[in-house]
């Protein structure tokens, strides 16, 4: 992530504001501005050829770049959210093609974004919408010329959008649509001098890797027409973006979109328990005389079910359709078996991740949160690290989290600024901060990327001296949120087994670190890791191993399996801790998965290792107890908060549960990196008796690797490809470890 230290970068170029609106920022509680302005300047380049132009351009809270009425850069709520008093994000736009010779106009439109009534507990940009551009123009015979924003610009308000609120929803009214405001042919009125104001916030830094666009069109899946002139519209899927409709009627005929997660049983309206302090209602007027395109531009919702009221006549599946937005990541990673519930926790936690990587990594896209929420991203970042090219997004998320401070005090609610709080912490414990010391690993084993975990590493060792002296001084970090959302829940707040939860972390996060110290060669903080660890591992073992019933804390899944998956059980104990663990899920809760984010997490690496895959899957299947088998018999298809989806913050889709898909491709198909940029494979498949076939690869740094198993008979066939210039480890029960070279590899053995 570069800063820009000085002003070369943006020219002569200033920060304009509407000359309505105040030169600094809203007083508290202020409202402000719900629709959209809009900037432009018209400049002539002459015969001259255009070889190269390039804007360095910011709009906030939110933009769209637009040259001779052209849109730029069809992103979404593009810079992005950022801690506002710290830095302040932009964007660089190759607009080449967007120039002509001779005359040419320029446009700058803007809306609240993370605005004023964004979440009141995260930084927002609480002022004025204001916008600064560079543009230098380079000519085919050497010369060039910069268009800066400048007093000579022109500001309006754009008349059509009455308002653009990501939690609302949009307001437009097409009678008063002009799309050739960013044109040099335009003639409307309303324009005035645009008002030039001082800089506000942090420094800017260059936006990279975290852009949000239109990803996959859903279709609508089923259409019901209400008694009340209303349609119903289910596109059989959760996600995170807009619905697009394609109307035709008179003008002034209002058409209303409303969206929610969830439909009544009888299919004859929306349930928004869900929605809380999110409407997500958009309202579009018709200009009529033609198809009219209804789509949201400045925000996104959590929806599977819409309800349009208004529609002209009978709403078809070919008007209508969803749209997903989401961060702009490639893809790398695929899974399938024979199994139904596995590909639906595969397909569910693919979805969840997109729809919850928006700008930032939010932990869900439905209700007034949609905020970055550390303790999430602890879940599941390397299974989306495996699953999405993730290296710019997490450089990003990484250089925010480490300027998170560590506060003794817990999290300050009163505002110290109107664009957020100096000072903010969240108490820096192991399940919430503890992604300061996952990430760099996890990025590191994945792509190989050492500068990244070297740069980090002031950051992971600043967390673990904050534990060793102030949180956790006795070795037991007893505050937090723990095994966040277990069953009883029931959708609303809920720390659970905070103690043992915060203190299995610690134990893995200190391994981790004496993994890191040895990558570094830094040899002292090696041994003082490895020494502390020892000893908080003692003081675990005496706060919560009950060797009469060979168990963590009070027998819970999540304590036995935190302990087995982080390989804090003597190998004397392994099978007293399995079979007591194997008990519990069996005869006390009757497979049900009594278990939050952290011991679903877990749970099949735990159960894994014992030997009790064929357990796992059949935790899967379960429909009547809860847990995932429970939530996708009641039509999950994103991972829910919490496993009974109920309650106003039961959220249907909500990233933190997604983390156990990672066990998909790492142990059912067996595919993991051994050495750092999978520079070695780990080929470590399992093969549950209910499963027949497995198969998943990975677009990994090194090239592509495969995994395929399938039965034949008395015998499981495997196919492996280990890519150029790496090689496998090929582990599998009962047989000694095999190293395989690059290439084509098939095996058959004996389950």
């Amino acid at each position: 992530m570069n800063t820009t230290g000085d002003e070369t970068e943006w020219g002569a170029s200033k920060w304009l504001v509407h000359p309505r609106e105040p030169d600094g920022a809203y007083a508290e509680g202020e409202a402000g501005f719900a629709g959209s302005y809009r900037f432009r300047k018209r400049f002539d380049l002459g015969g001259k050829t255009v070889a190269r132009a390039v804007a360095t351009v910011c709009g906030l809270g939110a933009y769209r770049l637009y040259l001779n009425g052209v849109c730029a850069d069809k992103s979404f709520l593009s810079p992005g959210w950022s801690e506002y008093l710290d830095k302040i994000r932009y964007d660089r736009i190759d607009v080449t093609g967007l120039l002509s010779p001779g005359t040419n106009a320029v446009g700058v439109q803007l809306a609240p974004g993370y605005g004023p009534d964004w979440r009141d507990y995260d930084s927002a940009w609480r002022a004025p919408q204001r916008a600064r551009l560079h543009l230098v123009v380079d000519f085919a015979d050497g010369g060039s010329t910069a268009i800066d924003t400048d007093a000579t610009w022109e500001a309006a308000v754009a008349a059509d959008i009455l308002g653009a609120s990501i939690y609302r929803g949009e307001q437009r009214d097409f009678r008063l649509r002009n799309d050739d405001w960013s044109t040099a042919k335009d003639v409307s009125s309303g324009w005035q001098p645009a008002k030039v104001v001082a800089h506000m916030g942090g420094g800017m830094w260059l936006n990279d890797g975290t852009t949000c666009r239109e990803g996959a069109t859903l279709p609508a899946r089923r259409i019901r027409r209400l008694g009340d002139g209303r349609h119903l519209v289910d596109f059989g899927e959760n996600i995170a973006g807009g619905v697009r409709l394609r109307a035709r009627g008179a003008r002034g005929t209002k058409i209303t979109i409303r969206q929610a997660e969830e439909a009544t049983p009888d299919f004859d309206g929306l349930d928004a328990t869900s929605n809380v302090g999110a409407p997500q209602i958009d309202e579009y007027v018709l200009a009529g005389g033609g198809t009219e395109v209804l789509a949201p531009e400045w925000r996104y919702s959590g929806f599977r079910y819409a309800e349009v009221a208004g529609f002209p006549g009978d709403l078809s599946a070919e008007d209508i359709e969803a749209f997903e937005i989401h961060a702009d990541l490639r893809e790398t990673a695929s899974f399938s078996c024979s199994h139904e519930s596995l590909n639906r926790l595969w397909r569910a936690a693919r979805r969840s991740m997109l729809g919850c990587l928006q700008t930032i990594p939010t932990d869900t896209p439905a209700r007034c949160e949609r905020t970055c929420c550390l303790m999430d991203t602890h879940t599941y970042w390397d299974l989306a690290a495996y699953c999405f090219d993730m290296r710019s997004y997490t450089r990003w998320w990484l250089d925010f989290i480490s300027r998170t401070p560590l506060d003794v005090k817990g999290f300050p609610r009163e505002r110290l600024h109107p664009l957020g709080r100096k000072g903010v912490g969240q108490r820096g414990n192991p399940d919430w901060h503890g992604i300061r010391i996952q990430l760099p690993w996890w990025l590191y084993m994945a792509y190989g990327d050492r500068d990244l975990l070297a740069r980090n590493y002031p950051s992971m060792r600043e967390l673990c001296v904050f534990l060793e002296t102030v949180r956790a001084k006795d070795g037991i970090c007893a505050e937090g949120y723990g095994d966040w959302c277990t069953p009883e829940a029931k959708g609303g707040y809920c720390p659970s087994h905070v103690a043992v939860t915060n203190t299995a972390l610690w134990l893995h996060l200190l391994e981790i670190m004496v993994k890191t110290a040895e990558v570094l060669g830094e040899s002292g903080d090696k041994a003082h890791w490895t020494r502390l660890r020892a000893f908080v591992l003692e003081r675990f073992r005496e706060r919560f191993w009950h060797p009469a019933t060979s168990s963590f804390e009070e027998g819970t899944q999540v304590g036995s399996v935190l302990a087995l998956a982080f390989g804090l059980v003597r190998p004397d104990e392994k099978a007293g801790v399995a079979a007591a663990l194997v008990d519990r899920i069996v005869s006390v809760d009757r497979y049900g998965m009594d278990v939050g984010i952290f011991g679903a997490r877990y749970l099949p690496h735990a159960l894994f290792d014992i030997g009790e895959e064929n357990l796992w899957i059949r935790m899967m299947e379960e429909e009547k107890e809860l847990g995932f088998g429970y939530t996708f018999a009641r039509g999950a298809t994103t991972t829910w908060e919490n496993f009974t989806g109920a309650g106003c913050e039961g959220s249907h889709n909500h990233v933190m549960f997604a983390g156990a898909a990672e066990a998909l491709l790492t142990r059912i198909a067996g595919i993991a990196p051994a050495a750092p940029g999978f520079q070695t494979v780990a080929f470590r498949p399992v093969f549950p008796v209910k499963l027949t076939w497995a198969k998943a690869d990975i677009q990994t740094v090194s090239g592509p690797v495969r995994a395929e198993w399938r039965r034949d008979g008395g015998l499981i066939r495997l196919a492996l490809d280990v890519p150029e210039g790496t090689r496998g480890i090929l582990s599998l029960p009962g047989r000694q470890e095999e190293l395989l070279p690059p290439g084509h590899h098939e095996r058959a053995v004996k389950p």
